[in-house]
């Protein structure tokens, strides 16, 4: 009977400190001084709205992983200048996105914001970014050698001055796609690093950010902001719309 009654006792102890837990991690945000942060999906939203209705964090898209197929070679020139911009400026079914399927299925959930607060999935999520990383750089190599096989076509026949100006045009337009998407890849990796830098000088309660000290909340505020201008970048190209980090 004795041992019954304590086992129930600390039960009851062990629920309270949990629920004290609860109640001091919410008292970590202190909303007035906090750095007020919305995604880019809650565009326009202020803190005055946030007030009268609370904002959970936004949707994530979903990108299952799938298997790819190989394209039918092309059958002339024009379509592999045209196939030059597949996947950035033209969307093409999944299977047959190599490389902007995989990036973007690892970076769908880089900045889940309650995740923030865990080392772990903070760990996890600089390692989904290099992964992302990783695959660019494929993809860059894959597009550059296309990009010297045409040119070399180009300058060993006779082609006409229209499918050189298209080629110069999407070979251009690839090119910026490129920078736009490392931009976008790297400003993400600096913020995530930063944060696991600096794990226990900050807590997320979404679209609240609480960053007592000064230096780090400067570098925060500017890391975060860095890594929206490279999300603005990459959102432009249609296959890439539904990112939200």
């Amino acid at each position: 009977m004795r041992i019954f009654i304590f086992i129930t006792v600390f039960a009851v102890m062990v629920q309270y400190s949990f629920i004290g837990y609860a109640h001091a991690a919410e008292r970590l945000i202190n909303k007035s001084k906090s750095l007020f942060l919305t995604n880019i999906y809650h565009e326009g939203i202020t803190k005055y709205d946030v007030q009268k209705n609370p904002l959970d964090p936004p949707p994530e898209p979903y990108f299952e992983q799938i298997k790819f197929l190989k394209q039918a070679p092309a059958d002339s020139l024009t379509q592999r200048i045209d196939r030059l911009i597949h996947g950035t400026k033209i969307d093409i079914p999944p299977e047959y996105d190599h490389y902007g399927h995989e990036i973007r299925r690892y970076m769908s959930d880089l900045l889940t914001p309650a995740d923030l607060n865990d080392p772990e999935k903070l760990a996890q999520k600089i390692a989904n970014v290099k992964k992302a990383r990783i695959i660019l750089e494929y993809w860059r190599k894959s597009i550059s050698e296309e990009q010297k096989a045409i040119e070399e076509i180009i300058q060993n026949k006779n082609v006409s001055p229209s499918t050189i100006t298209s080629f110069r045009f999407n070979s251009g337009s690839v090119d910026q796609f490129i920078s736009d998407a490392y931009m976008w890849v790297d400003r993400n990796l600096e913020f995530l690093e930063f944060l696991q830098e600096n794990q226990g000088e900050y807590y997320v309660q979404y679209p609240y950010y609480q960053v007592d000290d000064s230096v780090v909340r400067a570098n925060f505020e500017k890391k975060f902001n860095n890594r929206r201008k490279g999300l603005e970048r990459i959102i432009q190209y249609s296959p890439f719309r539904s990112m939200i980090y």
